[in-house]
């Protein structure tokens, strides 16, 4: 059963690691370095989530007209913005800045490895509540999307000279995944038929694969030879905190 829970949260890594591996060489080491990024990324989000539920009692205080019924919409946005989309978002985004991406070649793979990399935490978490969610929910690729999104005005911002405008795309890259994300999740959890919502869920998931795969495509030229890893080191301290990291994940959701 737990090799199996493994299997299901790694099947975004899997599709985006074979995108890519079709375009390019993927560099084993500079990924090592996206899980290490990816989870100093996750202890700060945890940090975060852990607040958010000491204070949220103080938070619906504050604005309580978003706890009265006729306005569930807005509370639905609020919530999900608060504990998904801005501190998801955030937390993908500064493990894409801590890689230090060089190209925009590198800007689209690390932006879409870290985002299946982060995918595998939380569907491991999903499939611990049983196969057959954990399978429905890893096909759930908003993350891949919130990505694709963010790389793009990375790619922008980039490529622009004019400061305002620099900052503008800085800014857009940011801020649209996190409403893409946020939106997304207040789609899930709004009252709707199952049917309607399991072939939403479905056609979303396949439309952003093949969106994926094209954007490696476009965005990556193939290479001939591959990086030479011996430029890049890993450290001890690093191999131990992911150990640690992951260990304590993989247990805490088995409890």
């Amino acid at each position: 059963m737990f090799i199996i829970q493994l299997l299901i949260a790694l099947i975004p890594f899997g599709i985006i690691h074979y995108f890519v591996k079709k375009y390019d060489h993927p560099n084993n080491k500079k990924i090592f370095n996206l899980i290490f990024y990816m989870v100093v990324s996750l202890i700060l989000l945890s940090i975060y989530d852990y607040l958010i539920i000491q204070i949220s009692p103080t938070f619906y205080q504050i604005i309580p007209f978003l706890i009265n019924p006729i306005s569930f919409y807005i509370t639905a946005f609020v919530t999900k913005l608060f504990t998904t989309g801005l501190p998801e978002e955030i937390a993908k985004y500064l493990a894409i800045k801590m890689s230090k991406p060089k190209n925009n070649e590198e800007i689209i793979k690390n932006s879409l490895y870290i985002s299946t990399l982060f995918m595998f935490y939380e569907n491991y978490s999903y499939a611990c509540d049983g196969i057959v969610y954990g399978l429905w929910r890893s096909i759930l690729p908003v993350h891949i999307i919130s990505q694709i999104v963010m790389s793009y005005f990375l790619i922008k911002k980039g490529k622009e000279k004019e400061k305002r405008k620099s900052q503008l795309y800085s800014v857009l890259s940011l801020l649209i995944p996190i409403i893409i994300h946020t939106l997304y999740n207040c789609c899930i959890i709004l009252p709707m038929n199952e049917i309607l919502k399991a072939l939403f869920i479905l056609t979303f998931g396949i439309i952003t694969y093949i969106i994926a795969a094209k954007y490696i495509k476009s965005g990556i030229e193939k290479n001939k030879e591959s990086e030479n890893e011996n430029d890049i080191k890993i450290s001890k301290i690093k191999w131990i905190i992911i150990l640690l990291v992951t260990l304590f994940w993989l247990y805490i959701y088995r409890i």
